[in-house]
């Protein structure tokens, strides 16, 4: 699965200059109204500063507008208090560190005082580093906004979570989308032992294949289970476990009843449980690339089910409960070994594609005619070939293939008294 870039990664340094040309030349025009001498650099540490600083504050119940005189009060406190509150940061370091997100200063939502804190203050005692394991031109902000936590992009990114969650707990808490790579393991065990304070996510991936090897090959991912406690979290609708060491089902899944996306590819399924449709707000299912040889009647129970990918699998047949998905609109069963399908499939009646290419099919069933919107793609099935021959037995090399007899040969293998040979009798 191919990966897009996540929100909150660094813009441009293009974009960043004339975000940055912007900015100077609007508190320029904004230091004169409010008849402010100080240099055009300064004005801009201070601009930059009340923005991202102290618009969080609860202390400070001012919020910036249009009014000349209101705006001189702020510039005035922020001067008085410069000198004993804040850090001591210079406009370039300030600026430097605002860049990855200065296309996003003018939503609040994007950043508070935890971030200016841990990225700008690199002389105060109270800075979080991230490197390790991040790399050091990584900024927090690049990484995390209000509600969206992105790691999946630096190697061994997942043992910042720790750190985090030590440093920021309750920006944390907030949390509603998280991105993790599962290539280094003591990264991620250090992160699944957060997950479970983390109840407000609604989106979670823990994913491999993220990152590759010197050779160009992909790193494989190295979740093997899931804590018990991520239970817990009853807000998550989305879960992406991709590409991981997964050996069955984690039971701690079919108690998050609001679960709708569940994406368990390339792990290494051999069976589903056998009551997965506790999962009755699954609308989309994919078990791509595993080793499941079956699937349970269970399955039949999600009827709010809108996707089922259950191709590159072993499958030899399907359960005749597949029938009662109502709401199945896609059906992927493309690489498996399927050799006939039931006829429980006329009643999908919302089915609208059927991915059945190489498998064993012989036939189709006529149940599918029920199905007028139905696209099928049966390309690699002998379809139509009779069943394959059964395998030679002793004494078949005595008809050259192709040869006709009426006669059926019935072979008795007892040993014949007084000779070395096989004694056989023949029927009409």
């Amino acid at each position: 699965m191919e990966r897009s870039s996540e929100e909150g990664a660094s813009p441009d340094e293009e974009d960043g200059d004339q975000a940055a040309s912007w900015i100077m030349g609007t508190d320029r025009s904004e230091g004169e109204e409010v008849g402010v001498t100080e240099s055009r650099m300064d004005i801009l540490a201070q601009r930059l500063w009340r923005g991202l600083v102290y618009q969080d504050q609860e202390e400070s119940k001012r919020k910036s507008g249009p009014a000349i005189a209101e705006e001189q009060a702020e510039v005035s406190e922020l001067e008085r208090d410069e000198s004993s509150a804040a850090p001591s940061v210079s406009p370039f370091s300030l600026m430097d560190t605002c860049g990855p997100s200065m296309s996003s200063l003018s939503s609040s939502s994007c950043f508070n005082h935890h971030h200016t804190n841990f990225s700008s203050s690199s002389s105060s005692s109270s800075a979080l580093s991230l490197t390790p394991p991040l790399p050091p031109s990584v900024e927090l902000s690049a990484v995390l906004t209000d509600t969206r936590l992105t790691l999946d992009v630096y190697q061994g990114g997942a043992a910042a979570l720790p750190l985090l969650w030590a440093s920021v707990p309750e920006q944390l808490r907030g949390l509603q989308y998280l991105r993790l790579g599962s290539e280094n393991k003591p990264g991620l065990d250090g992160a699944l032992d957060v997950l479970p304070h983390l109840t407000k996510l609604r989106s979670l991936a823990i994913r491999g294949h993220c990152f590759y090897d010197s050779q160009g090959d992909p790193l494989p991912g190295l979740l093997t289970m899931l804590p018990a406690t991520v239970s817990s979290l009853f807000h998550l609708v989305h879960l992406d476990l991709s590409f991981n060491q997964l050996s069955s089902l984690p039971s701690c899944l079919l108690s998050i009843p609001s679960l709708s996306s569940l994406l368990l590819c390339h792990n290494r399924l051999s069976a589903l449980p056998p009551n997965i449709g506790q999962l009755s707000s699954l609308t989309y299912l994919s078990l791509l690339g595993n080793e499941l040889v079956s699937l349970p009647p269970s399955l039949g129970q999600l009827k709010a089910l809108q996707t089922l990918d259950v191709s590159h699998n072993l499958l030899q047949h399907l359960p005749d409960e597949i029938g009662s998905l109502e709401g199945l609109t896609k059906l992927e069963l493309s690489h498996n070994k399927l050799k006939q399908l039931p006829e429980t499939m006329g009643a999908l009646l919302s089915l609208r594609e059927l991915v059945i290419y190489s498998n064993d099919l012989r036939l189709i069933p006529h149940c599918l005619n029920k199905l007028p919107l139905l696209k099928i793609d049966v390309r690699d099935n002998p379809l139509g070939q009779p069943p394959s021959p059964l395998p030679s037995t002793p004494g078949a090399e005595l008809f050259p293939q192709g040869a006709q007899t009426t006669t059926r040969l019935e072979w008795d293998w007892r040993k014949m008294e007084g000779s070395g040979g096989w004694e056989s009798t023949t029927s009409s």
